[in-house]
This record gives structure tokens, C-alpha cells and sequence, in this order.
């Protein structure tokens, strides 16, 4: 069965082997977070009461007292001294997980900034963006909330560019990307995406919403389908479409900043290359 992340983090201190079975099969098995969660505090509490069972040895013999005084004393000072980041913040375990960008993941960070892109619509208009900042940072801590204290969770690759419109104003996109775990399987990653597009319509949601905005890059882009798609003489080969459906195009509120976008085309390492608007509107890349 796969193990949480709570279940590698109490592996990985040390803890019996039978008590990290008996705490998998809890989480594993539990109907509910509140079962759950007192599944995994018993067994904490076990784990804590045999790692310290020594301790509590040599203090009845110097202190010579019932061991029932002394155990609130052991609970504190075990707990003091649990490693991985359980009930402390410092120092980070060695072993807490680390999720690098790999080569391909370089692929969707071809940018430098300033790089122009000069759109053109069928009435022969020009607009203009240019890649603004971009930031890529490494081994970036993720910190959590604990039952006492913060603990370090895990370390991460984060990148960003921010899209500005050069001739005009009100336009500023971005599209940042991280490597991160896959959810309850934390001995694998993926890398996600967001990509905040404004005037983009999104999708109807069965709340009665839309999800405007941003582009639906799905959960790990690792396994995104690319297309080929020819623009003004020039092949774009990864690229990926996106299409708002027809009820949140007709729910998005209009803003005298851009218009309402139907269709974004973006390629993995040219940025976007085509957009269609709400009114008809089709905006192609001009090649540099």
C-alpha cells in the first residue's frame, strides 16, 4: 500500500518497525481525518515512550522516584528530541525530500527577459508584450504547521516570468511553475503549472462559477499531449490549446483593459503564440 508523508517522516526517525506497520495500516484503513489522526498520535506516543524507555530507567535509579512522576518530564523531553521536523523546527532532517527540475523541465523556461512578442489581427493591428522579470529559484523550503510547532515539510524548484503589455496597459500575465510532490505519493513528483492570462474566459464549473483566467495546464505537465501548429510561415512544435467553454465566455465580466479571450495556443518554449477574442478577434504571433 503507498505511504503517506507522515508515515515516511516517522520511518525515517528511527521509530520499530512494528509501530510504522501499525501506524500504515491506520492511515491506510481509517474512514475518517479524525481516526486517522488518533491512529497516528497513539502510535507517536508509543514510539516516544520506547525510545525513551532507557531514560526512563536511569532516572528512577538516580532520582529514585515512581516512574509515573517523571513520565510527563520523558513525553516533553522525547518529543524535544524527536528528529524530522515532527514536533520542531530546527535542525532539518537530512532526509526531508528534495524535487529538482529535471532537463525536461528546463524545456518550458527558454525565456530571457525583455524577449519581445509582436501579435498581429486580421485588421493588420499590432500589439505588443514582452517577458518581463524572470526569477528561478532553487531548494526552496516549504515549512508546515504542526501540532506544537513548524516543521520543514520538503524542498522545491520554483520559476517564474511575468508577460507585460509594452503599447498599452493593464496587461500583466505570469506563469510560474514548481516541481512538486504527487499528492499521497511522496516518493514521486510532478511539475505544475499556472498561468494567469487576464481576459482568458476558463471554464464552466457545476457551481455556477467560471474558472477564469487561467489556463488549465492539468495537474503535471510531464505529461502534456503537444501538437504542431504553423503560424505566418513559422512551425511552433509543442503546442498546447486551450478553449473556454461557450458558458463561461458569455459569464466573464468585460473590463476596458483587455478583452474577453476564448482561445490561447502556447508553446512550450516560445510562450503564446496565438489568441482568439470574444469579438472575433484572431491575434498571431509574428515570427522575430
Amino acid at each position: 500500500m503507498p505511504k503517506s508523508k507522515i508515515i515516511y517522516k516517522i520511518e525515517s526517525c528511527g521509530c520499530n518497525s512494528k509501530i510504522v506497520n501499525y501506524l500504515s495500516i491506520c492511515d491506510a484503513t481509517a474512514r475518517s481525518l479524525k481516526t486517522q489522526t488518533l491512529c497516528i498520535r497513539l502510535g507517536l506516543f508509543w514510539c516516544i515512550l520506547i525510545s525513551a524507555s532507557p531514560l526512563l530507567d536511569a532516572m528512577k535509579y538516580i532520582l529514585k522516584v515512581p516512574a509515573a512522576k517523571i513520565l510527563p518530564f520523558l513525553i516533553v523531553a522525547a518529543g524535544a528530541q524527536t528528529s524530522c521536523g515532527l514536533l520542531q523546527t530546527e535542525p532539518p532532517c537530512p532526509e526531508e525530500k528534495y524535487y529538482a527540475f529535471t532537463a525536461s523541465d528546463r524545456q518550458w523556461q527558454q525565456f530571457a527577459p525583455e524577449q519581445q512578442w509582436t501579435f498581429e489581427n486580421q485588421q493588420h493591428v499590432r500589439r505588443q508584450y514582452r517577458v518581463g522579470r524572470v526569477e528561478s529559484r532553487e531548494k526552496v523550503p516549504l515549512w508546515q504547521s504542526g501540532a506544537q510547532t513548524e516543521y520543514l515539510d520538503y524542498y522545491f524548484d520554483d520559476w517564474s516570468m511575468r508577460i507585460e503589455r509594452v503599447d498599452s496597459v493593464g496587461l500583466l500575465g505570469y506563469f510560474d511553475l514548481r516541481r512538486i510532490p504527487v499528492y499521497q505519493h511522496y516518493d514521486r513528483s510532478r511539475l505544475n503549472a499556472e498561468f494567469y492570462w487576464p481576459g482568458y474566459a476558463g471554464q464552466h464549473n457545476d457551481m455556477g462559477g467560471t474558472y477564469s483566467n487561467y489556463l488549465e495546464f492539468g495537474e503535471d505537465l510531464t505529461v502534456t499531449n503537444f501538437r504542431a501548429l504553423t503560424i505566418r510561415g513559422k512551425t511552433y512544435p509543442s503546442v498546447t490549446s486551450f478553449r473556454a467553454s461557450s458558458i463561461a465566455i458569455n459569464r466573464v465580466g468585460s473590463s476596458p483593459f483587455w478583452e474577453i479571450t476564448s482561445e490561447v495556443d502556447y508553446d512550450q518554449q516560445s510562450g503564446v503564440v496565438r489568441f482568439v477574442t470574444k469579438n472575433g478577434n484572431v491575434w498571431e504571433r509574428i515570427p522575430n
